[in-house]
């Protein structure tokens, strides 16, 4: 069996306390004679609720505690449900902040970008009358009022999309006129939207993480309508899409921690087909599963980057304006055999 020394190039410390240092670091506690070594945890917590209650917003922003939100199906009380709501919000890590409203009524939409500049992403709505309405709409936020740009190229509803700036963003899947799944993707690059190659599953009410070169396209469901609540995974490398690691338990309508580079994530909630608490931690080359949600829930707002922090905003199947945040911490932990 091979040495720690071996593997890592240097001895085990001998420490009289338990340091405070990076993640990995391993070493002998003299003092309770104990091997130690600092891994990491995450949990989630309750945050402070939003204003105004609904379900399948959207959400753009850097990580869980700067933030807008934007759109969702609702208001719920009083009077009936809206086909998609104008309203939005800014979150400034402790609390919502009702803002001006958004030019079109939208929900199950995506949104890329910052609190200050963001990118209301290809608004689908349902009306009351029922069906759905399959809008080509975009919007951009300044940080004070949203502004209506040039409309994408296919209209749908319930579109994936990832972009790190309202500038440079990437939209695709999505439910197309014939209410049926589709794979369009489609790229924007701060004045119009240009079509590129499709997905190589055609899936909807998936979640999209990454920027507009590098993304991720995880979860929905897939074919002829049917419920198929998938695990599947595709990566996009700023031209094609191709398959990639799959995760544990397939779900649609989740929620992410959908900005940055891709390289580490979150995905959490959904349907499965029951909605779920389940969490799952990508590292770059594996999902791990993680602490679970406390409410399990399914078409929630979410937003936050990498693996280390994430919000999850609103959600079914009793909408509220119930908020849930995300951390991700060193931890001591001790070194056991069995």
């Amino acid at each position: 069996m091979a040495e720690y020394k071996s593997i890592k190039g240097f001895k085990v410390q001998s420490l009289a306390a338990d340091p405070s240092g990076p993640q990995g670091q391993v070493w002998y506690n003299t003092t309770t004679s104990l091997l130690k070594f600092q891994g990491a945890a995450g949990a989630w917590a309750a945050g402070n609720n939003l204003n105004t209650r609904r379900s399948d917003s959207a959400c753009a922003g850097t990580n869980n505690a700067s933030l807008v939100v934007c759109g969702g199906y609702g208001p719920f009380s009083p009077g009936p449900q809206d086909p998609g709501g104008t309203d939005c919000e800014t979150y400034d890590g402790t609390s919502f902040s009702t803002e001006n409203d958004m030019n079109n009524p939208s929900s199950y939409n995506a949104a890329a970008g910052t609190a200050t500049a963001a990118l209301n992403i290809a608004a689908g709505a349902s009306p009351p009358s029922g069906g759905s309405t399959n809008m080509f709409l975009s919007e951009t936020w300044d940080g004070t009022c949203w502004t209506n740009a040039n409309d994408m190229n296919t209209g749908r509803q319930g579109p994936d999309g990832a972009g790190a700036t309202s500038t440079a963003a990437l939209a695709f899947s999505g439910t197309h006129p014939e209410n049926a799944q589709s794979g369009w993707t489609e790229s924007y690059d701060g004045t119009s939207w240009t079509n590129m190659n499709n997905t190589t599953s055609q899936r909807r009410t998936g979640t999209g993480m990454g920027i507009q070169t590098v993304a991720i396209f995880a979860g929905g469901t897939i074919g002829g309508g049917a419920p198929g609540f998938r695990n599947l995974v595709e990566n996009w490398d700023g031209t094609s899409w191709a398959a990639g690691t799959a995760f544990n338990h397939g779900r649609a309508n989740l929620g992410s921690s959908h900005e940055g580079s891709p390289s580490t994530a979150l995905i959490f909630g959904g349907q499965g087909p029951a909605p779920l608490t389940l969490t799952e931690s990508w590292n770059g080359s594996a999902w791990t599963e993680v602490a679970d949600m406390a409410t399990a829930c399914y078409g929630m707002g979410s937003g936050g980057t990498g693996n280390d922090n994430a919000i999850a905003i609103d959600a079914n199947p009793s909408p509220t304006a119930g908020v849930e945040i995300w951390t991700f911490a060193n931890t001591v932990k001790t070194v056991t055999t069995s």
